[in-house]
């Protein structure tokens, strides 16, 4: 701290320690104190120096620090104070991703609901809507681990759809619905685009075999039309991916995967894999195309962090 003393970054006031940045020309980020009357530091000049050892210790390139929007201004002054000591290299490798609140829960009013009992409640509420359909469970090898995966599905989902620096409403109901832009949404995507390589007798191997030996055009102009509709939505996913990663933002992703599921959900009835009388050649190829489908979905939902079903 002597080192900013010397800049002329802090100056003492009633016995604290404050910096007054007006003076320092960011008269949007006030007056703050650094060391209170007592000696105690506060989180501010303690942030400063964890910034300091960590550059020691480690030698980062960048470091994100992921924390509230309601906490802008602090880190505006975190950066701040580090330009002020003649640090602004390494002020500029700082970040901060801010995001939203939860509406509707409150540690003041004590409607915190915990993170464990929101999954429990998830899962069990896929677990009740898979129970309903007894042929499907009973296909199904872990019934309660594949509801417990979408019911977190359903939790992650809803927390990354929409900006992260907006804030949404806790609705557990509207997560776990199977209609609508949700988690178990993508997943019921996901499984059925599997259920269409199975009701084929198809693998993977097998169209990954065809495809390199015998490309075939999907010849009709239906066909054409949604084929080149899918073709091009999963074309965008590479700069959907580097967008979402140079802003930070997850939401970028999912309204992607939506967007692909959309249009997915409207090719279904028009190229069948199955049900047809127009050769192998041609079921081998639609099967290729709802491949490619279910890997750019697969993929995106890693990305997120979603652990995809198989059914």
């Amino acid at each position: 701290m002597a080192h900013t003393c010397k800049k002329g970054v802090y100056e003492e006031h009633n016995g604290s320690w404050i910096i007054d940045f007006k003076k320092h020309n960011a008269k949007a980020l006030d007056i703050a104190v650094v060391r209170g009357r007592t000696g105690t530091t506060t989180y501010l000049l303690r942030d400063v120096a964890a910034v300091l050892e960590r550059e020691n210790k480690y030698a980062f390139d960048k470091m994100i620090y992921v924390v509230s929007s309601e906490q802008d201004l602090y880190f505006q002054r975190v950066f701040k104070v580090l330009e002020l000591m003649g640090r602004a290299d390494l002020a500029a490798r700082l970040q901060h991703v801010n995001f939203g609140k939860v509406i509707g829960m409150s540690s003041r009013l004590g409607n915190v609901k915990l993170l464990g009992d929101i999954l429990d409640q998830t899962g069990e509420s896929m677990h009740e809507v898979m129970r309903r359909n007894a042929t499907k469970y009973a296909q199904v090898p872990d019934p309660e681990a594949v509801a417990d995966v979408v019911g977190i599905s359903a939790v992650m989902v809803q927390d990354m759809s929409g900006k992260r620096v907006n804030n949404y409403p806790f609705d557990i109901a509207r997560m776990t619905s199977f209609e609508g832009d949700t988690g178990p949404y993508l997943q019921y995507c996901h499984a059925r685009l599997n259920s269409i390589l199975r009701k084929a007798g198809l693998t993977r191997d097998d169209i990954a075999k065809h495809v390199e030996d015998h490309p075939t055009a999907l010849d009709t102009e239906t066909d054409k039309r949604h084929c080149v509709d899918l073709l091009r939505l999963m074309a965008q996913y590479p700069d959907v991916t580097a967008t979402a990663l140079r802003n930070l933002e997850p939401s970028t992703i999912l309204t992607y995967l939506f967007r692909l599921a959309h249009q997915l959900s409207s090719s279904y009835d028009i190229i069948q894999v199955t049900g047809t009388n127009e050769g192998r050649d041609v079921m081998l190829a639609r099967a290729a195309l709802y491949e490619g489908v279910r890997q750019v979905l697969e993929n995106g939902m890693k990305l997120l962090g979603i652990t995809t079903v198989e059914r």
